[in-house]
């Protein structure tokens, strides 16, 4: 029976294989097809547990979720999600009050986080 870390090492091999001997100017192609072809072994279906504990219970690291500029008065803070998938960390982030942003190289990726984000639409946070 094939464990949970070795499943994880044999994902992480393969990924290093897909890229391996590319020139990163075409790693964006790799990352697109890679969404294509469904196989995304980093996409755990949630948001990072880290994060949702950093926003729950770590205030005293991030604060609140908004900031007074002296140009515009109590605004939303702005959060950046590199490499975002399908967004679940967007949509926390979000959720928890920031103005989130989502970021990836692959059009795949951004639109399966647009779907996702379509059905969370309404949903409390995770």
């Amino acid at each position: 029976m094939t464990t949970k870390p070795e499943t994880e090492s044999k994902a992480i091999g393969s990924l290093a294989t897909h890229f391996e001997g590319h020139d990163a100017s075409v790693h964006g192609d790799r990352w697109q097809a890679l969404w294509e072809q469904a196989y995304t072994p980093w996409d755990r279906g949630q948001p990072s547990p880290a994060l949702i504990e950093l926003l729950e219970e770590r205030k005293d690291l991030v604060g609140e979720c908004w900031t007074v500029d002296p140009a515009f008065g109590k605004r939303r803070k702005r959060a950046l999600v590199p490499g975002c998938g399908r967004g679940y960390d967007v949509l926390v982030l979000s959720a928890f009050g920031y103005d989130a942003y989502g970021l990836d190289i692959s059009e795949a990726a951004m639109r399966a986080a647009a779907e996702h984000e379509k059905l969370k639409s309404g949903d409390e946070v995770y």
